[in-house]
């Protein structure tokens, strides 16, 4: 399957029915349909196999704090030569609930032309808190149904078509992993006991090997599915390369280096030796690239003459993308200095046209009646701080013409106080004379009184 693969269309729907106890929560789960599928696989006789689903697990994979994985589990070899899976990894898939095992639980259902498999089943929430949570937040997480394979067969255009197949379980998959079945939907149901908006999304990514020789090999598109994602986990042990691919066992990592594009191996000597990468222990390696003409015809060549010439282009790529990137920077440089002493002049000339403007405006008053200078210095802290800079009209700067209307605005509101102060002193010029004292007291009008009423 596609790493690749985006989610898009309806695929299936999980709806928690109700809070069954304390600890449980009943789930519907739409698992899988019939039809080709995007890992090019077509499961047949779905009416036939259905209820073996019955009583199966539904699984899910933790890896460090993230919530869903994949199916991960690995292969070992028996004393006897067999091959069998084990789930006893930290990172392996675990049960957090059961499908019903009851038949009415369980049924067939025509949807938008396609014949589905829909089950009830449980999850256990006291077990599997951290998912319940993540699925009450986001509103939505993928499952994949596990089936193991008995027969089947494969077409010329790599199509395998499976007739006899059981059901194994269900996994919920991390955000990462798409489903095999594209586009996940979901519909919120209210449900008892305070439990909200809780919903699963659930695809179909099936899988599951069976031993024969001939399922093997029609199975083999699987095995290139979980080594993807075991590259993509290594690919941080290993800065500056490509893990191309690990062996079964994990212990042998195979690399492209980003620079040059060289093939290289690294090998771990045990288990314990995985939690950390000894850089000195990579080496390069010779690879070889087979052209298969036919099942007779075959030539073997260094990959090194298909990747050196890749690789040469890549780094004059790389050096011609870098000297761009020089020049982008010194001009984003040039371009701030030029928006910092556009933005000095703006300061200057806004300032500037306040004194012009205070001294033109006091020009013809009195000294004693002339505007505070203190106004405009007021004005001009404000320019300083910026706040005329951005002033725009019609695509022009008109903060200089902002600022001096501030002051003006000012200079209005402190002739206003003269102006009422020469009022006043009016008004007590014409009290004084009316009680023929005759001129304007030039002290204060008590003692003037005085001095008149004693004379």
């Amino acid at each position: 399957m596609s790493e690749a693969l985006k989610r898009e269309g309806r695929t299936g729907e999980v709806r928690l029915l109700r809070k069954l106890n304390k600890y449980e929560f009943g789930v519907e789960i739409r698992v899988m349909r019939e039809g080709l599928n995007n890992n090019q696989w077509d499961y047949r006789n779905l009416e036939k196999h259905y209820k073996t689903f019955l009583g199966q697990p539904i699984l899910i994979a933790y890896v460090g704090n993230k919530i869903g994985d994949g199916h991960n589990m690995r292969t070992v070899r028996l004393p006897d030569g067999s091959v069998e899976y084990t789930f006893v990894d930290g990172t392996a898939e675990r049960i957090i609930g059961t499908i019903s095992e009851n038949e009415d639980d369980i049924r067939l259902e025509e949807i938008d032309g396609n014949m589905w498999m829909i089950a009830k089943g449980r999850i256990f929430a006291f077990y599997a808190r951290e998912t319940v949570e993540k699925i009450r937040v986001t509103g939505a997480m993928d499952v994949s149904a596990e089936t193991e394979i008995f027969s089947g067969e494969t077409t010329n255009d790599g199509v395998e078509i499976f007739t006899d197949w059981a059901g194994l379980g269900v996994t919920i998959l991390g955000d990462d992993v798409p489903p095999a079945i594209p586009g996940a939907r979901i519909k919120a149901m209210s449900v008892i006991d305070d439990v909200r908006d809780m919903q699963l999304c659930c695809a179909s990514l099936l899988r599951k090997e069976d031993e024969s020789p001939r399922t093997k090999k029609n199975r083999k598109g699987v095995t290139r599915h979980m080594n993807k994602r075991d590259c993509a986990r290594l690919e941080k042990q290993f800065p500056g390369y490509t893990v191309l691919g690990v062996s079964d066992d994990g212990m042998n990592v195979c690399l492209l280096s980003d620079a040059d594009g060289v093939p290289a191996g690294y090998r771990f000597s045990d288990e314990a030796d995985k939690s950390g990468v000894v850089v000195d222990r990579i080496k390069a390696m010779r690879v070889n690239a087979t052209f298969a003409f036919d099942a007779d015809n075959t030539v073997d060549i260094d990959l090194a003459q298909i990747t050196d010439g890749i690789s040469a282009k890549l780094m004059a790529a790389n050096a011609s993308i870098e000297s761009k990137d020089a020049r982008i920077k010194e001009l984003e440089d040039e371009v701030k200095a030029m928006h910092a002493n556009e933005q000095a002049r703006r300061i200057s000339d806004a300032k500037k046209a306040v004194m012009n403007r205070l001294d033109a405006l006091n020009r013809d008053r009195e000294e004693r009646c002339a505007y505070s200078k203190k106004l405009a210095e007021e004005v001009c802290a404000r320019c300083e701080s910026g706040c005329f800079n951005e002033c725009m009209e019609d695509g022009a700067w008109c903060g200089d013409k902002m600022a001096v209307m501030e002051l003006e605005a000012a200079c209005a509101r402190e002739q206003e106080k003269i102006d009422k102060a020469n009022a006043d002193k009016a008004k007590k010029a014409v009290s004084w004379n009316a009680m023929n004292l005759g001129g304007e007291p030039e002290a204060n009008d008590a003692e003037a009184l005085l001095a008149w009423a004693t004379k």
